[in-house]
């Protein structure tokens, strides 16, 4: 069996480069999930807590030539990023699972199983190689569900 590690949400400030933050009604405790994102290089979520056996993860983004969230977004497949689910441990974090998603405007994602209700979760968002010296963000959108936010 072979562990991928993530990055954990304790050395997110060292190592992130945008910003990540659930959408909530008023109460953000009872979210749904949503969330927003715009990062360039590597980005970690908030920590949530599995609802469910299962959890689906969707995104959408766009190539932004701003760090400002949905300010001239331009759909670009060809800028491409990594979504990964991490379990948060002990010692940092454990890969669950993750899939590529494109900057083109287009919703993706997918459904991780084997997932233990009750533990700890965060996604850790990762560009493609070389993206950050276009000097561009990914900018987006996206739900983890059925969680609650830590």
């Amino acid at each position: 069996m072979v562990f991928s590690l993530c990055v954990t949400p304790a050395f997110a400030e060292e190592r992130s480069d945008g910003y990540f933050e659930f959408v909530a009604g008023q109460e953000r405790m009872s979210s749904n999930g949503s969330f927003v994102f715009n990062f360039r290089v590597n980005l970690l979520s908030d920590e949530f807590t599995a609802n469910g056996s299962s959890l689906t993860v969707v995104t959408q983004a766009w190539v932004s030539n701003t760090d400002v969230f949905a300010d001239n977004r331009i759909p670009d497949g060809s800028v491409s990023f990594t979504v990964k689910l991490c379990k948060k441990t002990i010692v940092g974090g454990v890969t669950v699972g993750s899939y590529t998603a494109y900057a083109n405007g287009v919703r993706g994602g997918l459904t991780f199983n084997n997932i233990e209700q009750g533990a700890t979760y965060y996604l850790q968002l990762t560009a493609e190689s070389g993206f950050e010296h276009t000097m561009k963000y990914i900018d987006g959108e996206g739900q983890v569900s059925p969680i609650t936010l830590n």
